[in-house]
């Protein structure tokens, strides 16, 4: 991390002035290792200032690892430049560049500054930042303004869940929960806690098993109509048959409803009905058989009823209209869920 102030305990190893190195590469380069492997009670094991873009103390160490650095009571390693990197460390393998283990209470990891980047993590193909509690938190942070701010590259995202097939849903895991908590399931759904308590309140906000987000049109459209010579021009214009299914496209005529929506809002009108005990409609995904249920019915012949209701759809966006008489169908949609 780049700090503009050195903590306090580094006044019990003074930091050499920029300029003030006259001895050979050798004795610097000696010097600093006993200083970086040896302990420190209280003050910086290894603290190396230069006030310009070179490094204070130049050279290649080697071993596993090349420097250690201790300190009881201090500053392990502290690191700062006016103009470069106050401490940067880089792997050309697959080890890690930096790494910090606190075993109490205190910090593994961390970055101050003043307006820039307290700690930076870059990487070209593995993972920038990488954090790991066993029994606490793997990231924490706090923001004046923003906490955590997201900014991905073009067509990436801003925020992966990966699925955990041990992670029960969280109203069957009675656990201790805090409002605000997020559990992305082994059944693949989202979850937000929105009171404290064991296991407290929760909300599902999506998955596989739900409907998805309502998008209301702003103009209904009809998708529909089986009487011959009235718009729209899509579909059989004939009477439905009794006891026959017909598929109906609710993205028909630019509805707006996409394929891959899971159901859709819509109005269904009988019109022209037959049969003297009457007789019903029902609306339901396509690919299925009915699975005997109505939602609407009349009562004799040469009615118009009328009813809005959500059916589910195929993955096309296609449902079926099933009549126990000859009717006339007219359908309109007026939103769909995703």
């Amino acid at each position: 991390g780049r700090t503009d102030d050195a903590p306090a305990v580094d006044a019990a190893a003074p930091k050499p002035a920029a300029g003030t190195f006259t001895a050979d590469r050798r004795q610097v380069l000696t010097r600093a290792a006993a200083v970086a492997a040896g302990a420190v009670a209280g003050g910086a094991a290894l603290a190396v200032t230069s006030a310009s873009p070179a490094a204070a103390v130049p050279g290649t160490f080697t071993g596993n690892p090349a420097v250690t650095a201790t300190s009881v009571g201090g500053t392990g390693v502290y690191g700062a430049s006016d103009f470069g990197v106050g401490i940067d460390g880089r792997t050309g393998g697959v080890g890690t560049a930096i790494s910090g283990n606190n075993d109490n209470n205190g910090t593994g990891v961390r970055g101050y500054c003043n307006s820039g980047r307290g700690v930076f993590a870059d990487s070209l193909s593995g993972v920038g930042l990488e954090a790991k509690s066993v029994n606490g938190r793997g990231i924490t942070s706090t923001g004046g303004t923003i906490a955590i701010e997201s900014v991905p590259a073009v067509n990436a995202v801003h925020l992966q869940l990966a699925n955990n097939d041990a992670i029960a849903p969280p109203l069957t895991n009675i656990r201790a929960r805090t409002k605000g908590a997020i559990v992305f399931d082994a059944n693949e759904d989202l979850w937000l806690c929105i009171a404290s308590g064991t296991p407290g309140v929760w909300r599902r906000l999506g998955g596989a098993s739900s409907s998805g987000a309502f998008t209301a049109l702003s103009t209904p459209a009809r998708v529909y109509d089986s009487r011959a010579g009235y718009p729209p021009a899509v579909g059989t214009k004939a009477p439905l048959a009794p006891n026959t299914a017909r598929t109906c496209d609710l993205k028909a005529n630019g509805s707006g409803v996409p394929a891959g929506a899971t159901a859709v809002l819509v109005s269904v009108v009988a019109t022209q009905t037959t049969g003297t005990s009457g007789g019903f409609l029902s609306v339901y995904r396509n690919g299925i058989a009915w699975p005997g249920t109505s939602n609407l019915n009349w009562s004799g012949p040469n009615q118009n009823v009328a009813v809005t209701t959500v059916t589910a759809v195929d993955a096309s966006a296609i449902c079926n209209l099933y009549a126990s008489q000859v009717t006339n169908v007219v359908v309109d949609v007026l939103g769909y869920y995703r």
